[in-house]
C-alpha cells in the first residue's frame, strides 16, 4: 500500500504510528516546501510534495492539516481510504458540506477510546458498578501557544472525551453554554434521556492539558484525572469508584501512552483496510467513521455556530 500524509506538524506522529505496523509514509505534503523537504529527509519519506495532485497515486491519505482544510481534502480524495485528524471540520456547516460527499472509507482519529484508562471506565460502566449513570462532569484546563477561540479549544481538546461518552452512552445534544473570561461551560443531555453532561473548559495558568472526568450513578461515582505537561509523558491517575482504585493508573516512561493509543487506532484502521476485521468490529474497537464523528460537531452546533 502507498500512504500519503498531509500535514507537517501533528501529522508527523503518523510516521511512527504507521511505522509501528511495518508501513512507511510514501509522500508528505505541507504548506512550507522547505520544511516539508526537511521532514521527509528526517523521516525517510521518499517524496516531499508541493501539490495535492502528487498524492493521487496513494492508496491511503492521512489528513493532519489545519481543520479548516479538512473538507476540501476529503472531497479531493473521496475515492481513497482516508484517516482524518479530529475535528472532522471544526464547524457545523463544514460537517454538513462533508455530509454531501461522505467518502465510503473516511475515518477520524479519536484516540481516547484506545487508552487502557478508557477500557477500565467502559468496563466499570457496563458492569453497572455505579448503577445507572445519570450525571457526567468533565473539567478540562488547557493552555498552549495557539491563537484558538474557546470554540476551537473545545472541539480540539474536549472532542476525544465527548466521542468516548457518545460511544459509551448515546449521542448528546448541547442544551446551553456560557462564556466568561475564565471558562466556557456547556450543558448537554444524551439522546437516551438518561444522562446529563456538565463540561467546563478553563484556560490553565501554564502550558498543559488536564482532565477530570466523573460519572455518577445511584451507587456512587467513577472518576479519573490525568493530562499532559510539556516535557513529560501523558499520564492518568488510577480510575476510582467511590475512592477505591479500579486500576493502577496509566503511565509509561518509555512509549507515551497517548502515542500508543494513536498507534492502536491506526492498527484498527489498517486491519479494516486489509480486510482482517469487518467494519462493525473496527467501530466497536473505537474507530470513528463519518457518522460517529459528525455527531460530535452536530451535538456542539450551538457553540460552533455562535
Amino acid at each position: 500500500m502507498k500512504i500519503g500524509l498531509i500535514g507537517t506538524n501533528w501529522g508527523r506522529i503518523h510516521c511512527a504510528t504507521f511505522g509501528r505496523w511495518g508501513h512507511r509514509i510514501d509522500t508528505i505534503l505541507g504548506a512550507d516546501p522547505e520544511k516539508t523537504r526537511r521532514i521527509a529527509a528526517e523521516e525517510g519519506i521518499a517524496h516531499a510534495a508541493r501539490d495535492p495532485r502528487e498524492l493521487e497515486a496513494m492508496d491511503i491519505i492521512v489528513i493532519a492539516s489545519p481543520h479548516q482544510t479538512h473538507a476540501s481534502y476529503i472531497e479531493m480524495f473521496r475515492d481513497k481510504w482516508i484517516l482524518c485528524e479530529k475535528p472532522l471540520a471544526g464547524t457545523a456547516c463544514g460537517t454538513e458540506s462533508i455530509g454531501r460527499i461522505i467518502p465510503a472509507n473516511l475515518y477520524v482519529n479519536y484516540a481516547f477510546p484506545f487508552l487502557e484508562t478508557a477500557a477500565v471506565i467502559r468496563d466499570a460502566v457496563r458492569q453497572g458498578i455505579a448503577g445507572s449513570v445519570f450525571g457526567i462532569s468533565l473539567n478540562i484546563a488547557v493552555s498552549f501557544p495557539f491563537s484558538y477561540s474557546d470554540a476551537e479549544w473545545f472541539v480540539s481538546v474536549a472532542s476525544h472525551e465527548l466521542y468516548f461518552l457518545n460511544k459509551l452512552f448515546s449521542p448528546f445534544m448541547m442544551k446551553s453554554f456560557h462564556r466568561d473570561a475564565k471558562r466556557l461551560n456547556v450543558s448537554a443531555i444524551f439522546a437516551n434521556g438518561e444522562q446529563t453532561l456538565s463540561l467546563n473548559l478553563y484556560r490553565a495558568h501554564r502550558e498543559s492539558l488536564m482532565i477530570d472526568m466523573a460519572m455518577t450513578g445511584e451507587k456512587g461515582s467513577i472518576r479519573v484525572e490525568g493530562g499532559y505537561l510539556p516535557g513529560r509523558n501523558w499520564n492518568f491517575d488510577p480510575v476510582t469508584f467511590n475512592g477505591d482504585r479500579l486500576n493502577e493508573g496509566e503511565y509509561s516512561r518509555g512509549e507515551d501512552i497517548w502515542m500508543r493509543a494513536n498507534a492502536m487506532l491506526v492498527k484498527s484502521f489498517l486491519d479494516l483496510y486489509e480486510g482482517k476485521i469487518p467494519r462493525e468490529e473496527a467501530i466497536g474497537r473505537g474507530l470513528a467513521d463519518f457518522t460517529c464523528a459528525s455527531m460530535i460537531e452536530k451535538g456542539t452546533a450551538p457553540l460552533l455556530n455562535s
